[in-house]
């Protein structure tokens, strides 16, 4: 499927030609779209990433123009190796995983989200980096924050319960690159994403995030389709797509560690995304609720007024039904196994 091309879309603050860029991550779902846009606007990209839940075989279009470092980056020289000699630090690698998964494994997803952050930043400070993007997340918000949610404090209350460890890391995230800005100076910008989905994702059982648990119930046709709670539970989704777009616009203009949510804005339940997706196949889906199992943050729905005001550029190029159609097209063709499962 194509889509509306991204890379005519700037700030016009920045000119990636001959820019030494480094992807963490850059195998993985969104990271691969955002090598690629970098690759085709002319930078010099390198990939660090250790395929746990990445694939070579996102990058093939562009393969031969990236250098690639293997290895996990909680290993400090690892990341020093990965971000020396370069000008832009994109930082995506994370330990991320669907909610049940999440919330048995607490202690390894902050233990290791946190050990990356820290070995990259630290690289990043040595390196003089021009730029720094740092992916934080909408787990930071608790499950109680105004809807829709502007960018609070990290400081006010808890993460979301759901994933409170993977939440309370992204938070340490956000204070450990305040403080590598404030003072060492680093040029740095902080993004929140909320729901991504499109296609390039890979399944992995309990671990899957909502919205490809449901895309991969609807197409097994194997019975109802269970949703986890209510089924009202509201979600802000946006392209995989346009997630690289965003932070790569936010790169470009921003540096003085302000920090973005960044959504489609547009929201939808679940229940009503289960009937999107079977309208994308042509059926309708029976749905069943669970109600014994978490169902999160019952409205996760972002305030976009910050990201309008400072990066009036960014729009969504890749529609719902559309996005819902690459999905389904990736898991149809075969596509969805690309990664392993998730380690222990």
């Amino acid at each position: 499927m194509k889509f509306t091309s991204a890379l005519e879309i700037s700030t016009g603050d920045f000119d990636w030609r001959g820019q030494r860029v480094l992807v963490t991550g850059g195998a993985g779902f969104i990271g691969s779209y955002l090598v690629e846009d970098l690759v085709h606007l002319g930078a010099r990209v390198r990939v660090a990433d250790d395929l746990s839940s990445g694939s070579m075989k996102r990058l093939a279009s562009v393969a031969a123009e990236v250098d690639f470092v293997s290895g996990d980056l909680t290993d400090r020289g690892l990341a020093t190796i990965a971000v020396k000699g370069c000008d832009v630090v994109f930082h995506l690698a994370a330990k991320a995983f669907g909610m049940l998964y999440s919330m048995a494994h607490n202690y390894d997803v902050l233990r290791d989200n946190v050990a990356m952050t820290l070995n990259v930043l630290d690289a990043c400070v040595d390196a003089r980096t021009t730029r720094t993007l740092m992916v934080s997340s909408s787990c930071v918000y608790d499950d109680d924050a105004p809807t829709p949610t502007p960018e609070i404090p990290v400081h006010l209350g808890v993460p979301e319960s759901g994933n409170e460890g993977y939440g309370w890391s992204k938070r340490f995230l956000e204070i450990q690159t305040t403080y590598a800005h404030q003072q060492m100076g680093l040029p740095a910008a902080i993004v929140r994403p909320f729901n991504a989905y499109g296609g390039r994702y890979a399944w992995q059982g309990d671990a899957s995030h909502v919205v490809p648990s449901l895309v991969k119930k609807v197409l097994d046709k194997s019975g109802p389709v269970e949703i986890w709670g209510s089924g009202k539970q509201v979600r802000d989704l946006l392209h995989a797509r346009d997630f690289a777009l965003g932070f790569r616009l936010i790169a470009e203009r921003i540096t003085n560690c302000e920090v973005f949510n960044l959504a489609g804005g547009e929201t939808i339940t679940l229940t009503d995304l289960v009937a999107r997706i079977g309208s994308t196949i042509g059926i309708e889906p029976e749905v069943v609720f669970d109600t014994s199992k978490g169902e999160g943050r019952l409205r996760k729905e972002a305030d976009l007024t910050r990201l309008h005001s400072r990066i009036p550029e960014f729009r969504p190029t890749v529609s719902l039904e559309d996005g819902l159609r690459d999905m389904v097209d990736w898991y149809e063709a075969g596509l969805s196994g690309w990664a392993s499962r998730p380690r222990s």
